[in-house]
């Protein structure tokens, strides 16, 4: 069951737990291989700014592979795959010119922050050795296994330990000071091969450290529906009455929250801008 809230609970840091019992994850679509002036891209960024150890060979445009191809103001986004390493990179420098140097280097520093900022929970259901790769371009350690949505697609259905497990890792986000917003795109959610979750994407995520009480309070509330309703849409077992009445009343306040989420956004950036520059001055 999940925990209730409550603000004076202590959280401890998850620890990566044995491996649940769940269903085989959707067999990995053959990835295509990035057109030759993309992965030449791909590999000349990770060859420039990936740090490699001691023995490890020069990365390859041979390896490249294309995951998602943006458009107009998303990134693209490959898979390196090699004897040694296999890492995601998330590159925006293809966008359009005025959102490439606008949003795109904020979304880069803003997630390769969180995951550094989340370094305490790397491994244990936050992805791990996230670099930059310039100033459009960030790349991190691939999780094996699937999203929940394609997990979903595939007509397999999660244990509800697997809920209860995601629970405890926002819970421990949260105890941070960190939210996610984004996570009821259950894309954003992995299934690893452990059968474990990892969250990734954190472009809408917010610091809520100096946010009044209340503001926190709502905001989490947002993160922890999606728990429950992807438990609703993609789990083996019926959600527990306390949680199903917990939603149905958040359900009932959700406007609110709706109308906050996007000037919050707004000013949360405005002042840790006005932070690093105080910083920077001083």
């Amino acid at each position: 069951m999940i925990a209730t809230e409550s603000p004076t609970r202590v959280v401890s840091k998850p620890s990566r737990p044995r491996p649940l019992d769940k269903p085989a994850s959707p067999k990995a679509p053959q990835r295509p291989a990035a057109p030759p002036q993309l992965a030449d891209h791909v590999a000349g960024l990770l060859n420039r700014h990936h740090p490699l150890r001691d023995g490890e060979p020069p990365f390859l445009p041979r390896h490249v592979s294309i995951i998602y191809q943006g458009r107009y103001g998303n990134a693209n986004v490959y898979r390196y795959t090699d004897a040694t390493r296999d890492l995601i990179v998330k590159d925006f420098s293809r966008c359009v010119w005025w959102f490439r140097h606008v949003m795109g280097r904020r979304f880069v520093s803003k997630e390769c922050g969180v995951i550094h900022f989340l370094k305490d929970l790397q491994g244990r259901g936050i992805v791990t050795d996230a670099h930059k790769l310039g100033p459009f371009t960030f790349c991190y350690t691939c999780i094996p296994g699937a999203s929940v949505g394609a997990m979903s697609k595939a007509g397999r259905k999660l244990p509800a330990a697997f809920f209860q497990r995601w629970d405890q890792l926002v819970q421990a986000m949260h105890q941070r000071g960190i939210v996610h917003l984004d996570m009821r795109n259950t894309g954003n959610v992995l299934v690893g091969d452990d059968g474990c979750p990892t969250i990734i994407d954190f472009q809408s995520a917010l610091r809520i450290r100096f946010l009044p009480r209340f503001i926190k309070n709502i905001l989490k509330r947002v993160d922890r529906s999606a728990v429950i309703k992807g438990w609703i849409r993609h789990g083996d077992s019926p959600l527990p009455p306390e949680q199903a009445a917990w939603y149905e009343n958040f359900l009932k306040t959700r406007n609110l929250w709706v109308s906050l989420t996007h000037p919050l956004r707004l000013l949360t950036t405005l002042f840790w801008r006005v932070v690093a520059r105080f910083r920077r001055t001083n």
